[in-house]
């Protein structure tokens, strides 16, 4: 049970911690670039005789967003996992109204319920249905992800 615990420790911490701006820098009067990021931890406990306990990171995302005087700007994600970075997100948007916004770009699009992203601080409990798997790889990049404004 020790074993257990000790294992499990770092990624429960690292779970429980919400992704927050990390940094926030003034690019002039009017600019402002906002760094954000995340992890998502994984452990893994042998329970059989020769079974190997394992604490890894999943993947992690650093999101980058331009800011125009809060009235809109730019905004690009990209993820990393496995021995892989690629880019994830990359949109301009506009605030309207303090509650709309519009943008245009590479971003999720609407989907099936199923196909839903689970946002990357959070661990997907269980793989998507085979029909949702069907729809997203209609999908630009296979990942519900899209060219498109909203």
């Amino acid at each position: 049970m020790k074993r257990l615990l000790l294992s499990a420790l770092p990624c429960l911490v690292l779970t429980l911690l919400a992704p927050a701006v990390a940094a926030q820098m003034s690019l002039g009067n009017a600019l402002r670039l906002d760094l954000a990021g995340g992890v998502q931890p994984r452990a893994s406990i042998g329970i059989e005789e020769n079974a190997t306990d394992e604490t890894r990171f999943e993947r992690a995302r650093i999101q980058a967003r331009v800011l125009y005087r809060d009235l809109g700007g730019v905004e690009y994600d990209v993820e990393g996992g496995s021995g892989s970075v690629e880019s994830v997100d990359l949109f301009a948007f506009a605030n309207l109204t303090p509650s709309i916004q519009a943008r245009v770009g590479y971003f999720p699009v609407a989907q099936p319920a199923g196909g839903i992203l689970t946002p990357y601080f959070l661990i997907d409990a269980v793989d998507r249905a085979a029909i949702d798997e069907r729809w997203l790889s209609g999908t630009l990049g296979g990942d519900g992800r899209d060219l498109g404004a909203d």
